[in-house]
């Protein structure tokens, strides 16, 4: 689902590797119209899939605010890691992810989460699973990695490929 004029969205994912439970994060900020702004992805250690979720969107959300952006669509394809945000929960798992999700919503801006299907979210997806130096350095990709170049048109074309 594209945002309003106006808007920007933030699509993020997470991925967790093998049985080590490595995992990162990535995620893309789009233009009302879907064109590429800036992508990202980062290594998150050892997290549960959770976890890396809302890493990735509070990444996300963070890198939406330092750029200016002050209305934002969040949209990701875990319904527990969105409901948990949407609610507020204080999750004792996960309590300080969420707690700074909620604090970085509060500021001046206007942020939306939604629930979206797997098969809309295939350029986070992408994204998060780019592997990277073992280190928790932030990699911003300011135009789309060639990897993706066709996950990013068809994302763009809208989800005709979304069962309903």
């Amino acid at each position: 689902m594209k945002p309003p004029p106006g808007w920007v969205c933030l699509n993020s994912d997470g991925a967790v590797f093998g049985g080590l439970k490595r995992s990162s994060a990535g995620g893309v900020i789009r233009a009302c119209d879907g064109s590429w702004i800036l992508g990202y992805n980062r290594s998150t250690g050892y997290c549960s899939p959770l976890q890396t979720e809302l890493w990735g969107m509070l990444i996300g959300l963070k890198l939406a605010w330092d750029h200016g952006f002050r209305c934002v669509l969040l949209q990701s394809d875990c319904l527990m890691a969105v409901r948990l945000i949407n609610d507020d929960s204080t999750s004792v798992e996960h309590s300080s992810l969420i707690r700074s999700i909620g604090r970085l919503r509060r500021q001046h801006w206007t942020t939306r989460v939604e629930w979206i299907p797997r098969q809309a979210n295939k350029v986070a997806d992408a994204l998060s699973k780019i592997r990277h130096a073992d280190d928790n350095e932030l990699t911003l990709f300011s135009n789309p990695p060639v990897a993706i170049l066709s996950l990013l048109s068809r994302d763009s074309q809208g989800p005709p490929y979304i069962r309903s």
